[in-house]
């Protein structure tokens, strides 16, 4: 089980995946706001994830045709999850493990 949060700590949240996190594959989304966001992303079912905390908290941004719902916290603007909302979206929610917990850098230079 993965654990995530916000930077305050307001929205908290837990998921687990299928493959483990080592083997899942991690999708750069080119998108303009995971672009400039530099998300990567998982997408573990629904099923597989828990809002633990700050449902109230959580505040919604779209652009474009819609076909997400970019959920961040309303007390400090940390993005949180996407949730997919287009009519033929699977039952999955993108969530960013660009978290320093969840990297295994390698060092070029």
């Amino acid at each position: 089980m993965h654990q995530g949060s916000c930077h305050c700590g307001a929205v908290r949240f837990r998921f687990s995946l299928s493959p483990p996190l080592s083997e899942y594959p991690v999708v750069n989304c080119n998108c303009s706001i995971c672009s400039k966001n530099g998300y990567l992303l998982v997408y573990p079912s629904l099923r597989d994830f828990t809002l633990e905390s700050g449902d109230e908290r959580t505040r919604t941004h779209q652009f474009g045709r819609r076909q997400a719902k970019h959920e961040f916290c309303g007390t400090c603007g940390s993005s949180c999850f996407i949730r997919l909302v287009a009519e033929d979206a699977p039952p999955i929610i993108a969530v960013n493990v660009s978290e320093p917990v969840y990297r295994k850098a390698q060092k070029w230079c």
